[in-house]
């Protein structure tokens, strides 16, 4: 179980951590203290059949967000084309985060994406979307020397509407092969893959999609299961972020109004806090005009 109040994904581990899951076996163990040379961190996705669009969906918002926010824009555009309808809490939230500095959209991230499992469903039919859209768009594309729906029928036994609709599309159907390269290459974007298995081989790294050119984000693939892991100097950047907005605390404790202290399964509201029905129309109603835990406008909430 992963220990935020989302549940969806978890909060930025040291590679100690990772290293301590495998206390049992020697090819884990050396793979991931050859990894602790390059990278310093790690971040686990719960597994649940979307596990690459949320780790894909999660790493590509959170590395624009940390380098430079407005270049979200047109993945932003890019979801509001492919996935409007489907994604529009993502919209609403992430559009005005643009405009921001990093600190201050890293901050709002982080607290509602770790609190709120609709955001978090909002990425991932996000990312599956507009991956469907791209095979549509582009069934005659070259695609490793054939027209894509030519090489979908050829990999996947599968005509690429049937691909689409029933690989792609449908929630806990994992992404393999032709899928995994359909987000990067509708967003322009690429990632790094890194397979963590059982084998004596070096682990193995692969770029999606091939080619020249500096990865986004880098995946940890363990057989079956995606999560995120980062390089040494944006793992200790978003490290020094998380203790010092207390993330542990404010992302993983069990839910209490604020006001009545009692335990809520109240949705969270737009800056990830959360209060129970009655006492935030009680609250709203006395004329507040901010949250009383981090003071974010309530015009600026969606839900308000």
């Amino acid at each position: 179980m992963i220990p935020t109040i989302s549940g969806k994904v978890g909060l930025l581990q040291n590679m100690d951590s990772l290293e301590a899951q495998y206390r049992g076996s020697t090819q884990h163990r050396q793979k991931v203290g050859e990894l602790a040379r390059d990278f310093g961190g790690w971040r686990r996705c719960r597994g649940d059949g979307s596990c690459f669009y949320r780790a894909c969906g999660f790493s590509l918002i959170e590395a624009l967000l940390h380098r430079r926010p407005k270049d979200l824009r047109p993945v932003l555009e890019r979801v509001r084309a492919d996935a409007a309808g489907a994604a529009s809490g993502l919209l609403e939230f992430a559009t005005p985060l643009c405009d921001l500095s990093p600190t201050e959209a890293l901050e709002l991230w982080y607290h509602r994406i770790l609190t709120d499992p609709r955001l978090d469903a909002d990425v991932v039919r996000a990312m599956r979307m507009v991956s469907a859209s791209f095979l549509t768009r582009n069934r005659e594309a070259d695609f490793n020397g054939l027209p894509l729906h030519v090489y979908v029928e050829a990999s996947h036994g599968l005509s690429l509407e049937a691909f689409r609709d029933h690989e792609v599309l449908p929630d806990g159907v994992e992404a393999e092969s032709v899928a995994l390269m359909l987000a990067p290459l509708a967003f322009d974007l690429k990632f790094e893959i890194i397979q963590l298995d059982s084998s004596d081989s070096a682990a193995q790294r692969y770029m999606v999609p091939e080619g020249p050119g500096e990865a986004l984000a880098t995946l940890l693939f363990k057989p079956g299961h995606y999560d995120i892991i980062y390089r040494k100097d944006t793992a200790l950047a978003l490290l020094a972020f998380q203790d010092r907005w207390d993330l542990e605390k404010r992302c993983t404790r069990t839910p209490t109004c604020p006001i009545c202290m009692q335990d809520t399964d109240a949705a969270p509201l737009a800056c990830g806090c959360i209060y129970c029905e009655d006492c935030l129309k009680s609250y709203r109603g006395s004329g507040a005009v901010t949250c009383a835990v981090c003071h974010m406008q309530f015009f600026d909430m969606a839900e308000c």
